[in-house]
């Protein structure tokens, strides 16, 4: 399912295309950041597919063996990733050639080449940020960080002193005592994450 079907009017070009999804939900102005964050950042889509690779490569106006697509300086260039019709896209490594965008909300390629040479970019699909607590203190209501998917999170750390014994401590002190140890399982849970990947 796609959202242009859904509401089918036409977005102006300054607009994400998905804007209009927050309408009264967000500040007024913000909806095109809110909708870039979600949609290109994180990578939503209104059907999810599994996280992937791809890599593209062209000659232009370069003679070469290699499997890269030949293209000519002026020609141009409208190209639908693979699957990132499911999933946000991103470059994850070498780059386009000159004249050439890439439209993370849809995942497409256009514009005309125009710069001749030899050009590969790897495209990851999938959210480009995650949530890391440690931007702030990982409570509710404090401030987090938005990370680059490939960073590691901050580890988790305590300057709480574990008591040697809990007699003696205030019903208050338990009670923070037992929120530290549960901050701390949350971020080591997400270590855990990071480390597995």
């Amino acid at each position: 399912m796609d959202y242009r079907y859904i509401v089918p009017t036409e977005v102006p070009a300054s607009e994400h295309p998905y804007a209009g999804l927050f309408l009264g939900v967000v500040p007024e102005g913000r909806e095109s950041a809110v909708a870039r964050h979600i949609f290109d950042d994180l990578g939503a889509r209104f059907e999810v597919g599994d996280a992937d690779t791809v890599t593209l490569g062209w000659a232009v106006d370069f003679e070469t063996n290699s499997d890269r697509q030949r293209a000519s300086v002026g020609q141009s260039l409208e190209f639908t990733i693979p699957g990132a019709d499911k999933r946000g896209v991103r470059i994850m490594e070498g780059h386009l050639p000159p004249g050439i965008e890439l439209h993370r909300h849809n995942g497409t390629l256009t514009g005309k080449f125009t710069k001749p040479g030899l050009y590969d970019v790897t495209l990851a699909l999938g959210p480009a940020v995650k949530l890391d607590p440690l931007g702030g203190t990982g409570t509710p209501g404090e401030q987090v960080a938005w990370i680059p998917i490939n960073q590691k999170r901050a580890r988790a750390e305590s300057t709480t002193p574990a008591p040697k014994t809990l007699d003696g401590l205030t019903a208050l002190e338990l009670s923070q005592l037992a929120a530290e140890a549960m901050r701390l399982e949350r971020l080591k849970a997400m270590e855990e994450l990071d480390d597995g990947h």
